[in-house]
């Protein structure tokens, strides 16, 4: 995933940096002013926005995966970022990758629309207000809002089998030879782990494998469970509901609130 900079690593410099409204002076009006822009809007946050094409895509919402094209300018017109001539800025909506003001401004535009953001510095990075030209190239479904069901469905799953916990599961390298693990057991396993648009979120191939005790709170449930699942040298997909992984709060920036996580394992060894 491209990673610019809108992508925001921590939220530090945007707490230290918010002033109370009163305090604050805007370069944000003078700039609309002397450049004769009058058919805006004003959210509750105090986000400004223009919309030249509303686009006749999907609507987003909180934990799709967007595409956009933008420009950004400081309010004397210099250009301090752009993703013109290069790859559109891929991100999830919702969930802290990027700036307060991207996350309320590009969920206003459909797939497909365009516009203009005019953003305070308090929703940006607390210190310089920011305008962005904005173009919405892809919305795509598929970490919220979208069920296990739906992605089984969408990815043609067949033979596929479902625990008591609601973790569906499909073993795809089958060894009927050899032990599962039990509780206490220590496992070494390679893993890659999905969101349910199939981008990677984290892999342990090409890197250094995963070594655990079976059962330790150290490892989120779902995993532990998709781990008792299988025999020795067996690979599978595991669909985790979100009570298994990261629950309702998820984590900023990676996981949304209530998110539906897969992992393919494979379980290398144990003892």
């Amino acid at each position: 995933m491209k990673k610019g900079i809108l992508f925001l690593l921590v939220m530090f410099m945007f707490l230290v940096s918010c002033k109370d409204d009163e305090n604050e002076t805007s370069t944000i009006s003078s700039y609309l002013k002397e450049n004769n822009i009058t058919s805006y809007k004003t959210t509750d946050s105090g986000l400004i926005y223009t919309i030249d094409e509303s686009g006749d895509g999907l609507s987003p919402e909180i934990g799709d995966t967007l595409q956009v094209e933008y420009t950004g300018y400081f309010t004397n017109d210099e250009v301090f970022d752009t993703s013109v001539g290069s790859d559109p800025f891929e991100f999830v909506l919702g969930i802290g990758q990027v700036i307060p003001g991207w996350d309320e401004g590009i969920a206003l535009f459909n797939d497909g629309g365009s516009g203009m953001l005019f953003i305070p510095a308090k929703l940006a990075y607390g210190t310089d207000d920011m305008i962005f030209e904005i173009s919405v190239k892809s919305v795509v479904r598929g970490i919220v809002g979208y069920t296990i069901e739906d992605y089984i469905n969408s990815n043609d799953w067949e033979n596929y089998s479902t625990t008591e916990s609601g973790i569906h599961y499909r073993i795809t390298d089958v060894v009927s030879d050899s032990d599962k693990p039990v509780d206490g057991n220590t496992v070494t396993v390679d893993y890659t782990g999905y969101y349910l648009n199939n981008e990677v979120f984290d892999t342990s191939i090409n890197k250094t494998s995963l070594t655990f005790e079976l059962g330790s709170s150290s490892i989120i449930k779902g995993f532990s469970e998709s781990v008792y699942l299988l025999r020795e040298g067996e690979t599978g997909d595991f669909l985790i509901p979100s009570e298994l992984a990261y629950g309702e709060t998820g984590i900023a920036g990676v996981f949304a609130p209530n998110q539906i996580i897969m992992f393919n394992i494979t379980l290398i060894s144990f003892q």
